[in-house]
């Protein structure tokens, strides 16, 4: 059975994500500070929470999609280097 890229896609960011214990924190610390700071009006803190969550998962985004990219240059690197050792043989 396959399963569709994009599943495929997701669950290998939510098991990397699960290894890295500073963005777990911040996926869970900052929605709960934004929620914190406005608790006494209930909208706002929920606006607030809700805000929270889109920054936190916005920043845990770009910080993977950052290792991904700087992953993928080094792979890139290892493969032109092996190529010329091909080609110099």
């Amino acid at each position: 059975m396959t399963r569709h890229p994009t599943l495929v896609a997701a669950g290998a960011t939510v098991r990397a994500l699960l290894r890295r214990r500073a963005a777990m924190a911040i996926l869970v610390a900052l929605p709960l500070t934004f929620y914190l700071v406005r608790r006494d009006a209930v909208g706002q803190a929920v606006r607030s929470l809700t805000f929270g969550i889109s920054w936190a998962v916005a920043t845990v985004a770009f910080f993977a999609a950052a290792f991904l990219f700087g992953a993928l240059d080094k792979d890139l690197l290892a493969q032109k280097k092996q190529l010329e050792e091909i080609k110099a043989t």
